[in-house]
């Protein structure tokens, strides 16, 4: 998550006591590993990096600077953000 993204937060006694967050984020990729010509079947997974340092797997057609959908429960690639 990125600084100024919104998250629920229920409090008891004005202690928190859940957060909930939201089941997807948007995040840039700031680099992406190239891929070897011709390894491009939708099943290889390479290295990247997002813009908040967290690092994971993602389809060899993910490139830097595009933006991803990143779960926040598993911090795992979902899909190339349409935005």
């Amino acid at each position: 998550m990125k600084e100024a993204d919104m998250v629920t937060l229920q409090l008891f006694n004005s202690q928190p006591i859940t957060i909930e967050l939201p089941k997807s984020v948007p995040l840039k990729v700031t680099y992406a590993e190239t891929v070897v010509k011709g390894d491009t079947t939708s099943s290889v997974l390479k290295d990247a990096e997002l813009e908040t340092g967290i690092k994971l797997k993602v389809p060899a057609f993910i490139k830097t600077g595009d933006i991803i959908k990143v779960d926040t429960r598993s911090g795992s690639y979902l899909e190339r953000s349409k935005d």
